[in-house]
């Protein structure tokens, strides 16, 4: 009989706020995992977006792919899932009515 390895899970809520309704749904969801045995990897965000350059293909023709995003991308491919809550701009304007 195999034993199957705990699930491996990157979690990320892409929203700088340190409270955000985001960033909670992912930390609850992560538990959720977490307590059905999954290995949950929390991505910080803030980190993320400070060590990532604006895409510029030049740049990556002729040094590559940058190191935080490089590594992000190694992690994402060696999980076996993941939890995203993408960024939510509340900045849109409605028409005046």
């Amino acid at each position: 009989m195999t034993i199957a390895r705990p699930a491996r899970i990157v979690a990320l809520s892409a929203s700088l706020r340190g409270r955000s309704i985001n960033g909670r749904l992912v930390d609850v969801a992560a538990g959720l995992c977490e307590g059905l045995g999954a290995t949950v990897v929390r991505e910080d965000y803030r980190a993320l977006a400070g060590g990532t350059p604006d895409y510029d293909q030049d740049i990556e023709d002729a040094e590559g792919i940058p190191p935080v995003p490089a590594a992000l991308a190694a992690r994402l491919g060696a999980a076996d899932g993941l939890l995203l809550a993408p960024r939510r701009s509340s900045a849109t304007r409605c028409p005046a009515r």
